[in-house]
């Protein structure tokens, strides 16, 4: 039956020993995404028209170019030594996704102050005087970095540029889209974010160097500095240029109110120790070089970090050689005038030029630390041409992915063992080497899963076990169509030959088109869905290997051994006989009632309800409480925060149930309140709503990881604490760790029985340990280690996972999301189409597609209404349409492959011709679509309550696998026969009109 056996056992020894060492020997093989690796997911956007409008890009520069550059500028300064390993590539056409690992420290320490002296609000002339702090307690201060960051007072967001001593010196009111209102002494100042990797990329980087412009330089051009001073301080004060970059005007021309072309005018920026001041009183006016002598920061060699003259830290700079010279020659001109540095809109520097200089300078300005670090960065990677605008943001928790691991597993050996007992039951022996060409083939699609350094994700573990299912249906394929053969009076090697023979063409033709949706599903995918994709393809790639080439040869070896035996299985709808097409009326009314249904109740659901955050904007998080909470009680205080948060949906999630209603974690969904495709709110959607809720609900949100209380002695200080752990661990493991952070007389006990996960303890130290350096003592001694039961002891995150995604990504989700649908159904149309040579079979299995589309869309809009089982439309819906479009159309081209077959030798009308067939091949076709029914249905299981990505997915996917099998019978046949008479009127009319023409030329055809 198999020619070069051997060889074909070559083939497949150096498929496994190859897989094998792949996953062996590299230290990591498999790359985990965020959702199981833990991580920030970073989707910024790019403004193109902005740009264009400001000056800042010429049109002529092909947009792909700048986002590449962009690319490799933001890789160059989020990861300068290659060690972070950071994903980050394009996202549709103007956007830039980054995925960074958990390891990389992306936020800050929380920090709260109090407000010593009023804050102005808006119309105030002071309104941009520095917030000033009192120091109540040591450390409070320093909680607040000195390089600036965002804080919340009173619900208004206020970035701050630096913090000198108790003083915020303020850079901008109103973030976020928040109110600019007044805030009285006493108020609480809460540190909302001081992300230094979000300021590496969103940082332009543009250095430039010009020279201080003095009256006679604007006498000698014919102007008069106080008038073009005063134009721009005019331009300045105008409420809609408050939040503009100066960059915007003077790109103006002289025409259109912008400076002379000699001249541009920059802010100072504000030493460490000075109040700011409004730019319109720091504004100098500067002389543009000569183009020869104009320098930007590509132009330099070298960035390094050094000291002033006062010891304060500075930057050093050396040029690249061919631009030593021109740069001594431009300074060597200006010998005793100011050299100034501008960097991001900004004057950093501004010197006197002593001497000509070789080339090299240095920027100094009473720097601090972390903002000299940040500007090395900045300058080492070069500068963006257009600034990135945060859209979206994603955090997931460590632990959080651990447990997604974990459970994967379980899922995937779960649905393995169900899979091999069915098989080996029902087909026997066929069955024993079905699921050893199973094994083999998960072992083959882990290997080229590392090979093509694929990132597995959730919804990846998820294709896994969906291609466990469909891995076996090639097999199922195969054997019903072997048991068939042998019931024709053939020999088990001639049964064996055609059963692999005329399976073939089904085969390829079902895993051709679920490849070619995987393909479509991962270009307009993002995240996690794009892991779905590559699981998926790979799986169907090395299933069609297994069952083509492994099983084949443990056939023939089979029949090498045992030639006059027949193979035996089960007969389960074998002799099937109903009469299909005399029932497809009733299907057909039933349907079109169920599916109006559905798509009314999909039309009368609210957005907010049955759209999730992808294509309205908005968040979703899941918090973890202190103490056991009741649901109508957090959910209150959620919808109390006013707002667009009035209609937050709050769910407990079942895991964390200790009683009725009672939960210790919740997960939080904020929708902005608008329809796909128009503007909505930006309250919440570019990237507070994460910081809102944990500030808002402080007084019930877990504590973050640990607390420590420690009261000072003259011989020890006795401390009192509590850790938050992600899962239980031994009290006695706990204690040794305690115990290494220089505690003595440890005593540890659970919080209570329900919250083992808690740990409250009570020790002594030595004095003089510092409250900052204690936590930090403990946590070094917990992050990174092992139970005595091999458990990770991890310290548990108050908001361990959140997505958040603003409006701007909202349209492109959707449109991309509805082509991707379009083009997946326009390509099935065409390769059924040339591989059946007629258009009535693509057509009726596109007819079969929109019905368990609509069909499935009734399903999940029943669901969000009822509701049972946490799901809505987003793009984990869209994953499942498109995977039912790959996979729903097998079992339509099953039965369309014997029509194929049977018409052309059996007799009888074609409504007889196609019963009959369906009913040949009735067996594999429930079972092909039983089999990854029950797989899909284990993950389902295995999520149910859980309210993850998956729970949903996985509903959808058994739902619209099921309402697939049930279509390839009653929809897709009878269209077929429909269209199929039509062709055949056509055709006959047409022929008559050809045969009345012939006779009678000079006739007019009739009219059908």
């Amino acid at each position: 039956m198999v020619e070069n056996a051997r060889r074909l056992l070559l083939l497949i020894a150096f498929m496994v020993v190859g897989s094998i060492l792949l996953l062996v020997v590299p230290e990591r093989p498999i790359k985990l995404g965020l959702d199981l690796a833990g991580g920030v997911r970073l989707v910024y956007g790019l403004d193109f028209e902005q740009a264009y409008a400001d000056g800042a890009l010429d049109r002529s520069t092909p947009q792909d170019q700048i986002i590449d550059e962009t690319i490799a500028i933001i890789r160059g300064r989020i990861d300068p030594e290659g060690v972070r390993n950071p994903t980050i590539r394009k996202l549709g056409s103007n956007r830039i996704e980054i995925a960074l690992p958990r390891s990389v420290q992306v936020t800050g320490k929380n920090a709260r102050g109090t407000t010593a002296v009023e804050i102005a609000g808006e119309g105030d002339a002071k309104v941009r005087d520095a917030i000033k702090l009192v120091a109540t307690e040591p450390g409070v201060l320093e909680g607040f970095p000195g390089a600036g960051g965002v804080v919340e007072v009173g619900g208004e967001k206020i970035r701050y540029a630096s913090r000198v001593g108790d003083q915020l010196n303020i850079e901008n009111r109103g973030e976020a889209g928040t109110s600019v209102v007044a805030h009285a002494a006493g108020s609480t100042v809460v540190l909302v974010s001081d992300d230094q990797i979000e300021r590496l990329i969103t940082e332009l980087g543009d250095m430039r160097f010009y020279i201080a412009a003095t009256d006679a330089d604007f006498t000698a051009a014919g102007k008069d500095m106080a008038a073009e001073r005063q134009k721009v301080v005019d331009w300045l004060t105008k409420p809609e240029n408050a939040q503009v970059s100066i960059g915007r005007f003077n790109s103006l021309t002289e025409a259109q109110g912008g400076p002379p072309p000699q001249f541009r005018w920059y802010p100072r920026r504000t030493d460490e120790g000075q109040q700011p001041r409004p730019r319109e009183e720091t504004i100098m006016p500067l002389a543009v070089p000569k183009e020869e002598w104009t320098f930007t920061g590509a132009n330099l060699a070298s960035v390094a970090k050094s000291q002033d003259q006062v010891g304060f830290p500075a930057v050093s700079f050396q040029m690249k050689p061919d631009k030593v010279g021109p740069f001594g020659d431009f300074t060597g001109s200006h010998v005793k005038e100011g050299m100034a540095i501008v960097l991001n809109d900004e004057i950093v520097s501004l010197a006197t030029i002593n001497e000509k200089l070789p080339g090299q300078a240095q920027i100094s300005g009473r720097f601090t630390d972390p903002q000299v670090d940040s500007m090395v960065k900045v300058l080492r990677s070069g500068s963006l041409q257009i600034k990135p605008v945060l859209q979206q943001r994603e955090d997931v928790g460590a632990t959080v992915g651990e447990q997604y691991v974990d459970q994967g597993w379980i899922m995937a050996l779960t649905a393995i063992g169900v899979i091999v007992l069915f098989m080996c039951g029902y087909y026997k022996w066929l069955g024993v080497y079905a699921s050893i060409g199973l094994l083999i083939n998960l072992l083959m699609q882990m290997g080229m899963l590392v090979a093509f350094q694929a990132i597995l994700t959730m919804p990846g573990i998820a294709g896994i076990i969906l291609g466990v299912g469909m891995a076996v249906d090639a097999n199922i394929l195969i054997f019903d169509r072997m048991r068939e053969e042998q019931d024709s009076g053939k020999k088990p090697l001639q049964a064996a030959k055609a059963g692999f023979g005329h399976a073939m063409s089904a085969i390829v033709d079902s895993n051709v088109t679920t490849v070619l949706s995987g393909l479509i599903l991962y270009f307009i995918g993002t995240g996690p869905i794009r892991g779905f994709a590559v699981t998926l393809i790979i799986g169907v790639l090395t299933s069609m290997f297994a069952a083509v080439v492994v099983v084949r040869l443990l056939v023939h070896w089979h029949l090498e051994r045992f030639p006059n035996q027949p193979f035996k299985m089960k007969r389960w709808l074998a002799d099937a006989n109903y009469d299909v097409i005399g029932k497809t009326k009733m299907a057909l009314i039933a349907s079109a009632v169920l599916m109006v249904a559905g798509i009314s109740l999909f039309i009368w659901l609210e957005p907010k309800r049955k759209f999730g955050i992808d294509f309205l904007g908005g968040a979703t998080l899941r918090v973890r409480t202190e103490q056991p909470v009741i649901d109508e009680t957090l959910r209150s205080r959620v919808q109390g925060l006013g707002g667009e948060f009035a209609s937050a949906e709050v769910v407990g999630l079942p895991a964390s149930k200790v009683a009725p209603k009672t939960f210790t974690q919740f997960r939080i969904t904020f929708k902005a309140d608008h329809k796909p495709g128009e503007e909505g709110a930006q309250a919440g959607s570019e990237g507070y709503f994460k910081q809102l809720i944990a500030h808002g609900l402080e007084d019930l949100l877990q504590k973050n990881e640990l607390t420590v209380k420690q009261t000072q002695g003259t011989e020890s200080s006795a401390v009192e604490g509590t850790l938050y752990f992600e899962s239980m661990h031994p009290l006695a493991d706990v204690k040794s760790r305690l115990e290494s952070a220089e505690l003595k007389d440890v005593q540890a006990s659970w919080r209570d029985e329900s919250r083992k996960d808690v740990v409250s303890f009570t020790a002594t130290t030595r004095p003089g340990i510092s409250d900052d350096d204690l936590p930090t003592k403990i946590k070094s001694t917990i992050i990174g280690t092992t139970d005595s039961t091999g458990k990770p002891m991890r310290l548990a995150e108050q908001i361990p996972e959140s997505s958040i995604i603003g409006r701007q990504v909202v349209d492109e989700l959707r449109n991309s999301a509805i082509i991707a649908l379009v083009l997946s159904m326009f390509m099935t149309v065409i390769y059924i189409r040339v591989r059946f040579s007629e258009y009535s079979y693509g057509f009726a299995a596109v007819s079969s597609l929109i019905h368990d589309l609509l069909f499935t869309v009734g399903a999940i809009s029943f669901l969000i209404w009822i509701p049972f089982i946490h799901t809505e439309f987003d793009m984990g819906s869209i994953a499942v349409f498109l995977t039912i479009v790959g996979y729903s159309i097998n079992d339509t081209i099953i039965v369309f492959d014997r029509i194929r077959e049977n018409r052309p030798r059996m007799k009888g009308t074609l409504e007889e011709i196609v019963n009959k067939s369906i009913n040949q091949t009735f067996s594999r076709t429930i079972m092909t679509s039983g089999t990854t029914v029950a797989t899909i249905l284990i993950v389902l299981l295995f999520n149910l309550g859980s309210g993850n990505v998956l729970e949903g997915f996985a509903f959808a996917m058994t739902f619209g696998i099921a309402t697939g099998t049930f279509s390839s019978i009653y929809i897709a046949s009878p269209i077929f026969i429909w269209l199929e008479k039509r062709a055949i009127r056509n055709d006959a009319l047409e022929r008559e009109r050809e045969e009345l023409a012939a006779r009678n030329p000079g006739s007019k055809s009739p009219v059908a």
